[in-house]
């Protein structure tokens, strides 16, 4: 079988891997490439003289603290059982839940979602690398340009300072770029937002994106294409509302978005039968999110845990509807708040204290002995009197207890995940501290 190989996590090293990995037959057994710096072999035998002669067949990025786990991981014989075409091994980030999953993905539905990305935007061009890879938006930045044989320029985290200089060095060349609503927001409060009108493209994800700062961007000259998307999907799957390549998106009970297409990935990689799991598109119990525990950490701890295939459909926990021919996303069901008989979904009031001139915030449920949980909110810049304008569009019900912001937290920021999502799970902790 061919020999599993862990290399230094760059932008370069994946590109390389990707390039492997798709040059691979996936006849043989699914074999794991981690890159973070090491090999996973299970003796201390020394590598082959070139690291490029050995083949891949499933990549598995690695997150920090997350080495250990991956090790486990790949050494398991769970790979016996994978399906043939698995390439990629990629955790969600768990923003509702605090836990992440471990999703299975195979070529086919990356080759479609690169494929269905580069004909919106009008061809394949060099892609900018201003996320982390080890989550699927900084990932598919490298595959999409891996896969086209065009350049990944590697951006840091996607500060002003390392996108003005990524702008420079691919001046004239088709070129794009995918940013979270926050390095969006810090782009345009620096001096250099100019240069990045010289990006094809800048594709907008991971969270809602306020009117506001979408606005700001328009009016700075930027070409910016919001998207909608997750692990389950390859990433974004819709662009600016509309569905690319033939996904397709229905909307059940409260809004529920399902969505099937060649995008869809193959399924979970459930920890076994025996564990607290979530079916596709299901919740996950609050101890559980508590322990802020790895996907591949779970996964990991059973040799051969279960397989919870999609089948080509992946129901998610979103609420949304049309409007004008294109979807709009309401919230997260799996964060709705439930007080005093009433069900608030976060995402909605979210949106309106955007409008009001708060920033970035997030709406969350606080524990209540009378109300079983209060709605609070946490933004970036305070308000004057949010509750008064909140009452003139919701019920009283909806209007959060408390409006507070990160300054009376004694907080910089509001807090983030890796993959740029705001943490909902420590945001509300950090609440009740203060309460």
């Amino acid at each position: 079988m061919p020999t599993p190989l862990l290399v230094n996590g760059t932008t370069d090293e994946l590109y390389s891997a990707i390039r492997r990995m798709l040059d691979t037959s996936f006849t043989a057994r699914n074999t794991p490439f981690l890159a973070n710096g090491h090999t996973p072999r299970s003796d201390d035998s020394p590598l082959p003289e070139s690291l490029d002669a050995l083949p891949v067949h499933a990549l598995v990025p690695v997150g920090p603290a997350e080495e250990e786990a991956a090790r486990r991981l790949i050494h398991s014989d769970f790979y016996d059982h994978l399906p043939p075409d698995t390439a990629l091994l990629m955790r969600t980030s768990g923003s509702s839940s605090g836990v992440g999953k471990t999703v299975m993905i195979s070529r086919t539905a990356l080759m479609a979602s690169a494929a269905a990305t580069h004909a919106v935007l009008g061809g394949p061009g060099n892609w900018v690398c201003a996320l982390p890879t080890h989550h699927i938006a900084g990932f598919q930045t490298v595959f999409r340009a891996a896969l086209a044989g065009t350049r990944a320029i590697h951006a840091g985290r996607g500060t002003p300072e390392e996108l003005a200089s990524a702008a420079e060095e691919l001046a004239g060349e088709p070129t794009y770029l995918s940013l979270v609503p926050t390095q969006l927001r810090r782009l345009l409060d620096s001096p250099q937002p100019h240069q990045a009108r010289s990006f094809s493209a800048i594709l907008l994800g991971g969270a809602a994106a306020a009117p506001e700062l979408l606005h700001r961007a328009y009016d700075a000259g930027l070409t910016i294409v919001t998207t909608y998307g997750m692990t389950e999907t390859c990433g974004g799957c819709v662009y600016n509302g509309v569905p690319i390549g033939n996904t397709r998106l229905t909307l059940g009970t409260g809004g529920q978005i399902t969505i099937s297409g060649d995008v869809v990935a193959t399924g979970y990689l459930a920890p076994s039968p025996s564990t607290p799991s979530t079916a596709p598109g299901g919740s996950i119990s609050s101890n559980e999110a508590s322990s802020q525990v790895s996907s591949h950490q779970q996964v990991a701890s059973h040799p051969r845990p279960a397989l919870e295939p999609f089948g080509g459909s992946f129901t998610t926990q979103d609420s949304g509807r049309w409007s004008n021919g294109k979807l709009q996303i309401l919230g997260r069901l799996d964060s709705a708040i439930t007080t005093g008989g009433l069900t608030v979904i976060p995402g909605i009031i979210e949106r309106e204290l955007e409008n009001m001139g708060a920033g970035e915030c997030v709406v969350v449920g606080i524990p209540d002995d009378q109300w079983g949980e209060i709605v609070v909110a946490l933004t970036t810049h305070p308000l004057n009197n949010p509750a008064a304008q909140l009452r003139e569009r919701f019920e009283a019900g909806y209007v959060p207890k408390l409006v507070v912001s990160a300054q009376d937290l004694g907080l910089a920021s509001l807090p983030y995940l890796e993959s740029g999502k705001v943490d909902r799970v420590t945001a509300a902790r950090l609440i009740r501290e203060k309460l």
